[in-house]
């Protein structure tokens, strides 16, 4: 554990690692397979957040959709039942991540009821802190836009996309996330 966190790893990426293999197949460890789960957990984590952030925009509690997600609620019982197939069942909460037939409210539901069994904590997902000279850099961006100085806003996004923050222009403003 210790080694995992000295290398920047949460022990949760682990966790996500180990569920992108049957537990009965081989589970190859390498370091670089590490972080491509710790890369692929992380998205997973930034979608999240953006779906709890535009359920919170547009008012709307996550309530899965009975009819939208059922399909994507029974392929996931499906390979759980399946000699508990934790790798495909991961697979299909992919795909409803990725799904755009479904609303966030949706996917935020789906998830969390998938998370009762894949145990990633997806309800204490949260947006991290960010310092606060780049929330002002943010906000520096935003009225760059307002005032059409495009180069100047296009600069700024580059500059925090250097720095680890990704932004999204929406019709309610800037939001950001933590790039993986």
């Amino acid at each position: 554990m210790a080694t995992l966190e000295e290398r920047g790893f949460d022990p949760v990426h682990y966790r996500f690692f180990c569920l992108g293999a049957h537990y009965r197949s081989e589970l190859r460890f390498s370091w670089d397979n590490l972080d491509r789960a710790r890369r692929s957990f992380e998205t997973l984590k930034n979608l999240v957040v953006g779906w709890k952030i535009e359920s919170a925009r547009l008012g709307q509690a996550a309530a899965a959709d009975g009819d939208a997600t059922a399909g994507h609620r029974a392929r996931f019982w499906d390979a759980l039942c399946d000699d508990f197939n934790a790798a495909r069942a991961l697979g299909v909460a992919w795909e409803a991540a990725r799904d755009p037939a479904l609303r966030p409210p949706d996917k935020l539901a789906l998830l969390l009821e998938m998370d009762r069994v894949l145990a990633l904590g997806v309800d204490e997902f949260r947006r991290p802190e960010i310092a606060p000279e780049l929330m002002a850099r943010i906000r520096e961006r935003e009225q760059a836009r307002a005032s059409r100085q495009w180069a100047d806003a296009d600069a700024i996004r580059d500059e925090l996309a250097a720095r680890g923050i990704q932004l999204m222009d929406t019709p309610d403003g800037t939001d950001w996330y933590q790039a993986t």
